[in-house]
């Protein structure tokens, strides 16, 4: 038997959200979740940002490998949602990189690869969570 690891709202990988924060006082100004989308399908990319910039989260996005570290660094952002497929360097190297110049910010990845192995691969590289495509937009929320 395998077992299935549910996968976790956005909501849940960054903890209490911005929204919850702000509705705990009226006078408390909180500034919208930042989102790297790190995503080459021209397609994926523009329905998931426009997704998330429909529900007030800021979204930064990248559809190269090699110039995703940059784009993490000066992005700052709360979340990553990465693909593992990229031209250039490839997600799981973007993510291993990442974790070794210790950039500990929550990833997600969405991706084609959906074996059990493949997930096993991206959580022990450094993901919070995995999530295989094609897959529904309420699964993220």
């Amino acid at each position: 038997m395998v077992a299935t690891q549910a996968v976790k709202p956005l909501s849940t990988v960054l903890g209490k959200t911005r929204a919850d924060a702000a509705s705990a006082g009226a006078a408390v100004k909180v500034p919208p979740v930042r989102l790297l989308l790190i995503e080459d399908n021209p397609a994926m990319q523009a329905t998931l940002q426009r997704s998330f910039e429909r529900r007030g989260i800021s979204v930064t996005a990248c559809g190269d490998g090699d110039r995703a570290l940059d784009r993490w660094r000066a992005a700052q952002p709360d979340v990553v949602l990465l693909d593992l497929t990229l031209p250039g360097r490839d997600g799981l190297q973007v993510l291993a990189d990442a974790r070794t110049e210790g950039l500990r910010t929550p990833v997600i990845i969405l991706t084609a690869r959906g074996t059990v192995g493949d997930r096993i691969l991206g959580l022990n590289t450094g993901a919070d969570d995995y999530l295989p495509k094609p897959f529904d937009l309420d699964e993220l929320e």
